[in-house]
């Protein structure tokens, strides 16, 4: 009876803000060989469905200045990881889900369009914030082709028992 089911993989940001300084490209290239390894490792589950998302926006610490509030370029590795299995491997059962189009902007600096989505640390999500990522999971799940996920979304309700009896009993 088993049906599939849908992982949505959203990681924290703390190790990606560390993804800086002199051997950036090596920190980045050692991040997409541990998402693969980690992506591959779950597709192992028969008729799993993978949704990594995009990293969440973050600002700069007082705390931590030295970690790097641009989460795009770990964004990215990530992105190009879903779209190397999803086009080698698994073309059907993992996709990429950009959780920063509507939660926030990322370029060179992170510049947020809609305010007071972090808390005063400038890295855990307010209500607003969180409300974002919830709403952007939800379309998401719902734009998946039903033939990508081989689940049946909605249950079957079960049968009445006593409508059944009702109508034996006319």
């Amino acid at each position: 009876s088993y049906r599939g089911q849908i992982c949505i993989l959203v990681l924290g940001t703390n190790d990606a803000s560390k993804h800086g300084g002199s051997d950036k490209e090596e920190q980045l290239k050692a991040f997409g060989k541990m998402c693969r390894d980690f992506y591959l490792k779950l597709l192992e589950i028969p008729k799993l469905f993978l949704m990594p998302t995009s990293l969440l926006p973050r600002d700069v610490q007082p705390n931590h200045p030295e970690r790097n509030p641009n989460m795009f370029p770990s964004s990215e590795i990530i992105r190009e990881v879903c779209r190397e299995l999803r086009g080698r491997l698994y073309p059907r059962r993992i996709r990429f889900l950009d959780l920063s189009r509507d939660v926030a902007t990322t370029s060179n600096l992170i510049s947020y369009p809609n305010k007071n989505i972090l808390l005063r640390d400038n890295v855990h999500l307010t209500q607003l914030g969180n409300s974002l990522v919830v709403k952007n999971l939800f379309i998401a799940v719902n734009r998946i082709p039903s033939g990508d996920l081989n689940v049946e979304l909605i249950a079957k309700p079960k049968p009445n028992k006593r409508a059944k009896k009702r109508k034996n009993r006319e």
